[in-house]
């Protein structure tokens, strides 16, 4: 939070760090940092790879998939922490419905989905996006975003190592 603070005194601008997005992340060639599991994981460093059908079939377990199927990888990080947030809602659905069972279930899914795919690559990602990012907005975003894999991680119980 003290970078988004540091953010505002230096008066930064939604265009400036609007920018500073598209050049971390954006579609264009010049991006610093691919914002998908696929490029990061996959032998060729290409999108649409294995890791995308992967997390399309973590998805679909859930009744879940991804906003654009077919046009725009699944495994986009966005998507994958939207992933971990609608799967923890429907936990807290079955908890509060008096399905422990469907609880259960449903945080193993999530247990397996971190371990397997977020934890796999998103934190040397986001690494990266802390080392090229130019505003002080975007580098707590993806502080932030450091601070999520590393509480979930611990509630789930599995090891978080920062690059």
């Amino acid at each position: 939070m003290e970078q988004i603070r540091e953010s505002a005194r230096a008066g930064e601008t939604p265009e400036e760090i609007r920018r500073d997005h598209d050049l971390l992340y954006g579609d264009t060639a010049a991006a610093r940092v691919a914002p998908y599991e696929s490029v990061h994981r996959g032998v060729d460093g290409l999108v649409f790879g294995e890791a995308t059908l992967e997390v399309r079939a973590a998805y679909q377990a859930l009744s879940l998939q991804a906003p654009k199927l077919n046009q725009e990888p699944d495994d986009h990080i966005g998507l994958e922490f939207d992933f971990m947030a609608q799967l923890t809602l429907q936990v807290i659905d079955a908890l509060y419905g008096d399905d422990a069972v469907r609880a259960e279930k449903l945080m193993t899914h999530g247990t397996d989905f971190l371990r397997d795919h977020l934890l796999a690559w998103a934190p040397q990602m986001l690494d990266l996006a802390t080392q090229h990012a130019q505003t002080h907005f975007m580098k707590g975003v993806v502080l932030l975003s450091i601070g999520a894999l590393d509480s979930y991680a611990e509630l789930l119980d599995l090891p978080f190592e920062r690059p």
